[in-house]
């Protein structure tokens, strides 16, 4: 009986039961290995799944719709569904601080609800054309605080296209040989 009234007296004196606490602490305060900075951000659309990840910022990602295919980092992340037909249920239960959605995500009302809930969501206009492609990256670019290599990015972008003119030029300038037809 002394040996166990001593035992008990090292535990409560101190050292011990602090240790004990700073442990539990700390694994309570663990972080999330998927974010950085503590953002959690939901994407819906493949394209600015790709965008994210090119300016650096995929660990925040903790969810992404089945059209975001690339990179394959993103393929292992939590699917919500297609993008115009995401679940709400599925959006809050991630516990979101940003959602990223493209113009044609939706449904509108699903969207408004998780707004409502205090979500911040940001439309990104579909890019179509190469101008609204650099819009795109420009407006992602400025949401992540990676201006400056959203840039970088719009530069590659654009030096691209430039090759891809030049290849379509002298693809022209060359005279057809074969023609393939394959009609069922």
């Amino acid at each position: 009986m002394k040996y166990a009234n001593s035992r008990i007296s090292r535990i409560t004196n101190g050292r011990t039961l602090k240790l004990v606490a700073l442990l539990l602490l700390l694994s309570y305060c663990k972080k999330d290995p998927t974010t950085t900075g503590g953002q959690r951000i939901i994407t819906l659309g493949g394209s600015i799944t790709e965008i994210v990840y090119a300016l650096n910022s995929g660990s925040s990602i903790v969810a992404t719709d089945i059209t975001s295919v690339f990179p394959e980092e993103a393929q292992k992340l939590p699917r919500l569904g297609y993008f115009r037909n995401i679940p709400v249920e599925g959006m809050i239960g991630l516990k979101p601080d940003l959602v990223l959605a493209s113009s044609e995500a939706g449904p509108p009302a699903a969207l408004e609800k998780v707004r409502s809930l205090g979500t911040r969501i940001e439309t990104i206009p579909e890019a179509i054309t190469p101008d609204s492609a650099r819009e795109r990256i420009q407006k992602l670019g400025e949401l992540l605080n990676q201006s400056t290599l959203a840039t970088g990015l719009i530069e590659k972008m654009e030096k691209d296209l430039k090759k891809a003119e030049a290849n379509r030029a002298a693809a022209q300038k060359q005279e057809l040989k074969a023609l393939f037809l394959y009609a069922r």
